[in-house]
């Protein structure tokens, strides 16, 4: 059905992911290590992975503890293989898969990367084990996608990471009075003042052999820019014969200009080194490079800083480290125990904070997360998001094997010509058709009307927070609203010139917010069959009335109703409540019908009978006040507290209750209110009441 899939894309919010590199040794194997030393025969699980020092190591080994502390008779066969990005890796179990000899688990990037592995035949589908450990409850839809292919999952996620980062020496920029550029127009600025200075301004890796390659994928997000990188990385050949594309090289080659001459011969950890160090200022990385500076004794905030690559502000490129089962992995059983700790929220939380990384679960403990990893976190939600071509969530491995040897290439020889032309050709690896630009680039445009003001501190403000809450998750939403919808304050408009107004303007979907707006949202979306509707209050769904893209859509408020009005029962003094209510329909009735029944239960409940109960309802005439038209709900609720009440139960979607009770509680008076729809009414009181600011001592129940 329609409306249940754009509401469904709306409430689900986005969340992909990000992943890795690996240390400074050099690019070879290292010895598989096993832990512990003796265990019964049988009972092994190798797993393969490029983290072999630093952060990287550090959080692997916080992950084995706990496996080992839950299959202490299981021996770890930790093979790893040093080189950043796993560039070295991929090669070696390559090597492996081809003749027979898979790891059980092996380190893979979530998104193209994956699909690899899976086309071949080499991994295990896992969504049975998946859904029996709930990682499919806690982990964000957009990153199952990522792991989901051919309808099965087939991997599971450890972290998410952030490739386009800017670090910083804190004492060098301090120094020189600069702060992080923005602009490629700013860095270029601040280099030469640092060149100036005789301070390399940026350091810059390529024995991994996939800094340069890393480098240049942040440049395009900032040339192109959010939409147009995503599309770009999908596959869209216009955009790569695009001029933008010879601006991002000459970019990448004027930043090299300004970077170590050694760049070839060292890696990327030991450019983090030459920042620490204070040799350079800034390196364009991964935040793995912040869990290699943390192991290193330096702190995010103190020792080094971090921003955005040059015009990459407001997007988050991420990637995602992943494990798998291998198809005929020697040791299933065991290798199912590794993604189980893998998965869990225990051991996201022991490694992504030595990693340098966030959790793919959407509920760990943040406190465990420092200074730089709650920006990230913050960040992941807030910000545009693009994959990494170079770290395998955008484009699958062929095209990035091609992508990085050009770069390689590039970086010696600051070629531009045979730079495009290998890029170019690339293209073809990429396919005309992409997922990954459709699940990210695809504007939304969302539309709300509200029939209060939008900072009412009740109905209205709640559901622009919600607005607040989608964008977050969904950066590509993008809303239209407009408040104080009704006859008073907006006596010539209507809903259908609105939804009219709003499609001009792109929506795709539409929210109303009150019962009155019933009739007319039906009207306005037999007008624009091509909208989705969703009345939020109403029945027209449920009695045959409602257009084809017309959905309803209300909580259950009136179990909270109920609460509501046993917390009022078990508070009063007086044995008096009074409910202040708005308009009568159906809706308030059963809402006024609800809070009585549960002030009666918990009244009887307490030994007391029903008849010393008093249950007083006034109503005003609309959601809040409207002078001239609504009784005064101010003056409403100061007459049920001169008449005995001492608890008053709002109805209305304003604060008119929360702040009588304020202001009577500062003289000195027991009473108290309980405020609807918003939970931070209470916490909201003093700038509710702004005419009394002295009455934040007021006695409002907001948590039941």
């Amino acid at each position: 059905m329609k409306v249940s899939k754009m509401l469904n894309g709306l409430v689900a919010g986005a969340v992909l992911l990000g992943a890795c590199a690996a240390p400074p040794a050099p690019a070879a194997v290292v010895a598989p290590t096993a832990v512990p030393a003796a265990v019964p025969e049988g009972k092994k699980m190798e797993i393969f992975s490029w983290w072999t020092n630093g952060g990287e190591a550090d959080g692997l080994n916080a992950m084995f503890e706990i496996f080992t502390a839950k299959n202490p008779d299981t021996e770890i066969i930790n093979a790893t293989v040093a080189g950043g990005a796993g560039t070295n890796a991929k090669t070696v179990l390559k090597t492996r898969l081809q003749g027979g000899q898979p790891p059980d688990t092996w380190q893979v990037h979530a998104g193209k990367e994956l699909t690899q592995y899976v086309d071949a035949g080499q991994m295990e589908p896992l969504t049975g084990f998946f859904k029996e450990q709930g990682f499919d409850k806690n982990m964000p839809q957009l990153l199952l996608d990522q792991i989901t292919y051919n309808g099965e999952i087939y991997s599971v996620p450890v972290n998410i990471h952030r490739s386009n980062v800017l670090w910083y020496n804190i004492k060098v920029f301090g120094d020189n009075n600069i702060t992080p550029p923005t602009t490629f127009e700013e860095f270029f600025a601040v280099a030469d003042k640092l060149k100036a200075a005789g301070i390399i301004p940026l350091a810059v890796g390529g024995a991994d052999k996939f800094e340069a390659p890393h480098l240049f994928e942040s440049v395009l997000l900032g040339v192109y820019g959010q939409d147009d990188y995503v599309k770009l990385v999908g596959g869209d050949a216009a955009l790569w014969a695009d001029a933008r594309l010879d601006t991002s090289i000459n970019t990448l080659a004027r930043m090299l200009s300004y970077s170590n001459d050694d760049r070839a011969s060292i890696g990327w950890s030991s450019g983090a080194d030459m920042v620490l160090e204070g040799k350079a200022a800034m390196t364009i990385m991964g935040d793995w490079a912040h869990g290699y500076m943390m192991s290193k004794g330096a702190a995010a905030g103190t020792d080094y800083g971090y921003a955005p690559a040059p015009g990459n502000g407001g997007v988050f490129m991420w990637l995602s480290d992943s494990f798998g089962l291998a198809k005929g992995a020697p040791h299933p059983e065991e290798a199912k125990a590794w993604l189980a700790v893998a998965g869990s929220r225990a051991g996201q939380d022991a490694f992504n904070p030595k990693k340098g990384s966030i959790p793919a679960r959407t509920d760990a403990d943040q406190s465990l997360y420092d200074v730089y990893l709650k920006y990230s976190i913050k960040s992941f939600g807030s910000d545009k998001l693009a994959p990494s071509i170079v770290h395998g969530a955008g484009a699958p491995e062929p095209f990035m094997a091609l992508y990085g040897n050009a770069l390689n290439v590039f970086s010696s020889d600051l070629d531009g010509e045979v730079l495009k032309s290998s890029l170019v050709e690339a293209t073809a690896e990429l396919g005309a058709k992409d997922v990954t630009a459709a699940a990210f680039a695809k504007e939304i445009v969302a539309g709300l009307i509200m029939v209060g003001p939008e900072r009412d501190h009740g109905w209205n403000e709640a559901h622009r927070m919600a607005t607040d809450y989608v964008t977050g998750k969904m950066p590509n939403v993008r809303w239209v609203m407009i408040d104080k919808v009704n006859g008073a304050d907006r006596p010539d408009t209507t809903i259908e010139q609105l939804a009219d107004d709003f499609a001009a303007k792109g929506a795709q979907i539409i929210f109303t917010n009150s019962a009155e707006f019933k009739d007319p949202t039906n009207n306005a979306a037999k007008a624009h069959p091509e909208i989705t509707f969703i009345h939020i209050s109403g029945d027209a769904v449920k009695d045959g009335t409602a257009a084809p893209n017309v959905g309803n859509f209300m909580g259950r408020m009136e179990s909270m109703k109920h609460v509501s009005g046993c917390a009022a029962a078990l508070q009063t003094s007086t044995g008096k409540i009074s409910y202040l209510g708005p308009l009568i329909d159906a809706e308030t009735r059963r809402l006024v019908n609800s809070a009585y029944l549960g002030a009666k239960y918990c009244w009887e409940k307490s030994g007391k009978k029903a008849s010393d109960l008093k249950f007083d309802v006034t109503w005003i005439g609309f959601w809040f006040n409207i002078p001239g038209f609504t009784l005064d709900p101010t003056q409403v609720v100061n007459d049920f507290y001169n008449s005995g009440s001492d608890v008053v139960l709002s109805g209305i979607d304003t604060t008119e209750a929360v702040v009588v009770a304020g202001q009577r509680a500062e003289k000195g008076e027991k009473v108290y209110a309980i405020p609807y729809d918003y939970l931070a009414a209470c916490a909201k009181l003093q700038k509710c009441a702004s005419a009394s600011p002295t009455s934040t001592g007021a006695h409002c129940i907001s948590r039941l």
